[in-house]
């Protein structure tokens, strides 16, 4: 199938349970017209760009992720480290080289490599490189009535690894990459998610398009590369 060179990345994130009767809202950005904020992993040599939730205009919405944006680490950069009790993290690399540290290990990252990063345990990016680093992140709020595990083991894996696919329900004219997924599932490449329902590509044929649709207890994040 001949497909558009471009893809949507999608995050669809469950609601908290008090949350479910939200008012629908759709928002929209333009990411290049965004700018960087502050944040608790930023440093002079890593900048953070919010595109929804914290640090963005309206932060009402969306509920259930916390943060939702764009982390650049210079050349030879690094950001802060941190650790979060409650919220999980995904990371997508959009462009360059680094470094995920990821408690006690380190992990080379390159372009379209993904990785999911659990609660309790801290974490930080660092750029050896003389290209800037640039990485979508999600952070997720994980409810208190939520049990967690303890955290497993680090996985990282890359766009490259995954054959395109269609998916029941959903019309041929879309082809999807599986990245992400819930940690009681066995269908994405990284199973482990406790709020995050689906991280995944969609590449569209010509004329292609996915059926209207709506969740009623999910909030979802497109990202069109």
């Amino acid at each position: 199938m001949r497909v558009l060179p471009t893809m949507v990345f999608v995050f669809a994130v469950s609601l908290f349970a008090q949350e479910r009767q939200v008012e629908p809202t759709w928002l929209y950005r333009q990411v290049s017209s965004l700018p960087e904020r502050q944040t608790d992993v930023s440093s002079s040599s890593c900048h953070y760009t919010p595109i929804f939730g914290a640090g963005d205009t309206e932060t009402r919405y969306p509920t259930s992720v916390r943060r939702f944006g764009e982390l650049t680490v210079d050349a030879h950069g690094s950001c802060h480290a941190v650790e979060y009790p409650r919220e999980e993290e995904l990371f997508f690399v959009l462009q360059g080289k680094g470094i995920l540290h990821y408690g006690e290990e380190s992990h080379a990252l390159e372009e379209n490599d993904f990785t999911y990063v659990p609660p309790t345990v801290g974490h930080s990016f660092s750029n050896s490189s003389d290209e800037p680093l640039r990485l979508v992140v999600t952070t997720v709020r994980i409810p208190q009535e939520k049990s967690l595990a303890a955290p497993a083991k680090l996985q990282v894996a890359n766009l490259s690894e995954l054959n395109e696919q269609t998916v029941e329900g959903h019309p041929t004219s879309v082809q999807y990459k599986l990245l992400i997924g819930p940690r009681t599932a066995k269908r994405d490449r990284i199973n482990a998610a406790y709020m995050v329902t689906d991280f995944f590509l969609m590449d569209f044929a010509p004329a292609g398009t996915n059926f209207p649709h709506h969740h009623e207890v999910a909030e979802e994040i497109y990202l069109w590369l």
